[in-house]
């Protein structure tokens, strides 16, 4: 028997710190791309990935840091013999041998070298060895190493369905009900084709018991999934024949609107109705907050879009299951997931069509081959940008402008055109003086309006009942034709729509545009060139709403048409019935609210969206190059854009306060054009933080019912924003899509002026402005010049009586101080000359007392001298005379 290591046993009882740590730098996912490269060009070298030493028997541990060498001193010696790589034989050899070993680490070490080796070449071996891994690091307990092996599986195999319910289950228990309420509709998909492929199958069976354990999660958090207040994009009304309103059932509901709970907390992307049945494009994510949230895209967020559909399926038009029961509620298209992503969709009548993010066109329903569905028709030359479909044609608008065809259109047994044996680009068939780029597209039946740059109006396909606009001498149009009695007029046409036989447009002077047999099978009222179509407005519109009254999204079907104004006002019209715009139900409209912008329309249902302010695409107009100081004149407008590129409109009565929650306007005033910037990241413009100071409440506001004052906003100064004021916006009462901002600048000077919404900085920003004193400055300035001059003097003044006051006070001081020193020294000279007539005195004394010593040993000596003289008698003294010798 082979003796196991001290490491071995290490890693047979528990899994210590350091064997984590190796396991952890074992992950593939942790190196850069440029490493993974290097590896996969030049050999593995196993950097960053430790394994026991199964050379040394010293304590079991493990060698964990940068020396490779010691790290994999086995497993590069073998690479060293291979010049330093090696093969993919090789490599799992010393997998099998690992696995023997019940070596660990080393098994990882293998793994991952194999799965680099592989790349994504071949896809069913790298899986395999994915799988190996991810069971490896689920017995070791590695939680956040497996999800992101389980991520990397489900990237290259989105069908695996054991791993997708761990990833439901998991969102579930941690909370993202959303995100586990996505991947359960997927997995529902997911089931669906396997039961299509083979109902009897041990991986259907397997998959339809955990979707039933699932549906116990899901009536756990139903509640959470469809609570009131979620954001919902669209509601939807209608007759429910083949359950085409999405509700679960076929139950009569054209006086009511619902929301469809499976679009809660997601953005949707696209949406086509057909007569009866209906596709929706949405987000696999729940980013729904536009200047919050950080979204990494249609294509990445959460797996990606998915497509979703409902209603009458007997051609397998929603789902391509073909299916004498309808779809009642919203399912995931099964054939796209995993495999494709899709940016595009249409629908009319019986078929459906996708375009994926490859450019790839993809057909499913009555495509008039049974049993063909999902058929690729083919690979789109240019990029498309828009897709419209007819009965048996296909229209195609390109990023170029550009406009391609397939499919047939015929008019009394003649081929108007027929490309069923590939594309044509229209474009090319007008002649170099009629030849546009066009920028919006719409289908009926068997013809088509266009919309070109300079906003004027096509027609193209068959007009037998009059929808070309061309008038009688023009039944058909094999390419683009402008439709004059618009065109001439100098109308810009802002919206277009195809009814089944007739043609609407809608222009910037308010006029709605018809012609074509508006009313079904009745020829008498063809009407061969453009009329206009009457409105009915609300009776009790005021005069200003009347002169700004504009229509927001106008749709046409076989016999209704449907309108929306600014105010989220609908309109309706039934054409069996009546040939007039009038306003919508009143018990609809309320049920509608502010769903009111955007609208689709098919036969037996409406769609009213609730679209979302795109911050990106929003835009600063044109501002004054000159603004005033201490006034609000100055204006700045933005321009705001939703998410479809339509102009978004906000309700122009709406208080300050309730706007700036929807729109969260900052403004930055900075003499660079380029020092302002957004972090993206963490979602806030942390370089104007702090800009935004909230008037402090007196005791009256602080009180429920109190607003905040007007100049609720308050900016200072800070190294970004260079200057102080005040800002005050509202939208306007003419376009509701403009925001007025009114600017109160404290100080003049020249700046450049950012606009913000949430932390995206508009378009057109920043703008250059100069900023001048204002009369009402210059007035106050003069009168604070006046005032200043005054306090100058007043203040010149008391500084010269204080200096004179001081001077006085410093004069009597000088004074008593000369007279304290005068004194003083006169104190100082009587002792001077007291201490020299002491002196002189004590001199005086000494010198007579020395006087009389001197006298007195004079006389002592004298006597002294007579009594020696008498005592010798007068006689000769020798020793006298040597002595004075």
């Amino acid at each position: 028997m082979e003796r196991k290591t001290k490491a071995q046993q290490s890693l047979a009882g528990k899994i210590d710190k350091k064997t984590k740590r190796v396991l952890e730098d074992s992950d593939y996912s942790q190196d850069s791309d440029d490493q993974k490269t290097n590896n996969r060009n030049n050999g593995i070298k196993f950097d960053n990935i430790g394994m026991p030493d199964n050379d040394s028997d010293d304590d079991g541990s493990f060698l964990i840091g940068g020396n490779q060498q010691q790290m994999f001193s086995k497993f590069e010696n073998k690479m060293k013999q291979t010049e330093n790589s090696a093969t993919i034989p090789e490599l799992e050899r010393e997998l099998m041998q690992a696995l023997q070993r019940d070596d660990k680490p080393m098994t990882v070490s293998a793994l991952n070298a194999l799965i680099w080796r592989m790349g994504e070449n071949n896809k069913e071996r790298k899986l395999e060895y994915l799988k190996k891994k991810y069971q490896l690091l689920k017995d070791l307990e590695q939680k956040r190493m497996c999800e992101e092996v389980m991520s990397e599986i489900l990237r290259l195999d989105p069908t695996n369905a054991t791993l997708k319910v761990e990833v439901i289950k998991k969102h579930f228990t941690s909370g993202n009900v959303w995100q586990g309420y996505t991947e359960y509709m997927r997995l529902e998909a997911l089931a669906e084709l396997r039961i299509q492929e083979d109902p009897h199958s041990q991986e259907t069976i397997t998959i339809l018991s955990e979707l039933e354990q699932l549906k116990y999660l899901i009536q756990i958090n139903n509640a959470k999934l469809n609570e009131k207040g979620i954001y919902n994009q669209f509601k939807v009304t209608g007759s429910n024949i083949n359950g085409t309103v999405g509700i679960g059932n076929e139950d009569e509901s054209a006086e009511i609107v619902h929301q469809l709970p499976q679009f809660n907390n997601r953005k949707v992307y696209d949406i086509v109705l057909a007569d009866f049945h209906s596709l929706v494009l949405a987000s696999g994510c729940n980013c729904v907050d536009p200047f919050k949230d950080h979204c990494k895209g249609q294509e990445l967020c959460n797996g990606g879009s998915v497509l979703m559909g409902w209603g009458f399926n007997i051609h397998g038009q929603v789902n391509g299951i073909p299916s004498d029961r309808p779809v009642l509620m919203p399912k995931i298209v099964p054939f796209f997931e995993g495999k494709k992503q899709v940016k595009l969709i249409a629908a009319c009548r019986s078929r459906s069509i996708a375009i994926t993010t490859e450019n790839e066109v993809f057909e499913w329903g009555f495509t008039g081959e049974e049993g063909q569905q999902f058929q690729k028709l083919y690979e789109m030359p240019e990029e498309i940008v828009e897709v419209a479909l007819g009965t048996e044609f296909n229209m195609f608008l390109t990023k170029n402008g550009n406009i391609w065809i397939s499919g047939e259109i015929s008019q009394e047994g003649e081929n108007v055109i027929n490309t069923w044996t590939g594309l044509i680009n229209l474009t090319e068939r007008m002649t170099e003086q009629e030849r546009v780029k066009f920028k919006k597209i719409c289908c009926g039946y068997s013809h088509a309006l266009l919309i070109d740059e300079n906003q004027k109006v096509y027609s193209f396909g068959a007009g037998l009942y009059g929808q070309l606009g061309l008038g009688l001498d023009q039944l058909k149009a094999k390419w683009p034709h402008p439709v004059q009695d618009v065109n001439d007029g100098g109308d810009e046409v802002l919206k277009i729509a195809c009814g089944a036989n007739f043609s609407l447009c809608y222009t910037d002077y308010g006029i709605i545009y018809y012609w074509g047999m508006l009313v079904p099978d009745n020829f008498d009222s063809i009407q061969w060139l453009p009329n206009f179509l009457t409105i009915s407005l609300p009776k009790d519109l005021t005069y200003e709403q009347h002169q700004s009254f504009a229509l927001t999204d106008i749709k046409a079907t076989f016999r209704e048409i449907l309108a929306c104004d600014t105010a989220g006002r609908i309109y309706h019209c039934d054409l069996n019935y009546t040939q007039t715009l009038k306003p919508y139900s009143q018990k609809l409209q309320k049920q509608i609210g502010s769903y009111g912008h955007k609208l689709l329309l098919g036969r037996s249902m409406h769609l009213f969206m609730q679209t979302l302010i795109n911050p990106g695409q929003c835009q600063l107009q044109d501002i004054d190059s000159e603004m005033e100081t201490l006034t609000d004149k100055n204006q700045v407008t933005v321009k705001l854009f939703d998410n479809y590129g339509e102009p978004h409109y906000f309700d122009p009565n709406l208080s300050f306060e309730e706007l700036r929650h929807k729109v969260p306007i900052s403004i930055v005033f900075n003499q660079s054009d380029n020092q302002v910037q957004v972090d993206y990241n963490h979602f806030s413009v942390y370089q104007i933080k702090g800009l935004r100071e909230q008037v402090q409440p007196t005791k009256d506001q602080k009180s429920k019912d109190s607003k905040p004052p007007e100049d609720f906003f308050s900016y200072g100064i800070n190294e970004f924003n260079q200057i102080k004021f005040k800002i005050n916006y509202s939208v306007d009462t003419d376009d509701n899509s403009l925001i007025n901002i009114k600017i109160n600048p404290q100080q003049d000077g020249d700046f450049f002026i950012h606009v913000f919404i949430g932390n995206y900085e508009v378009q057109k920003s920043p703008q250059d402005v100069t900023i001048c004193k204002s009369e009402e400055q210059k007035r106050q300035e003069m009168l604070a010049q006046e005032e200043r001059e005054r306090q100058d003097k007043f203040t010149e003044q008391k500084r010269q009586v204080k200096q004179r006051k001081l001077e006085h006070k410093l004069k009597k001081k000088n004074e008593k101080e000369e007279d304290k020193m005068r004194q003083h020294k006169l104190k100082e000279e009587q002792l001077q000359k007291k201490r020299e007539q002491t002196e002189k005195r004590a001199l005086e004394a000494v010198r007579r007392v020395k006087e009389a010593k001197e006298k007195e040993l004079k006389v002592k000596e004298e006597e002294r001298l007579m009594r020696k003289e008498c005592r010798t008698g007068g006689g000769f003294n020798m020793a006298r005379i040597k002595k004075e010798e």
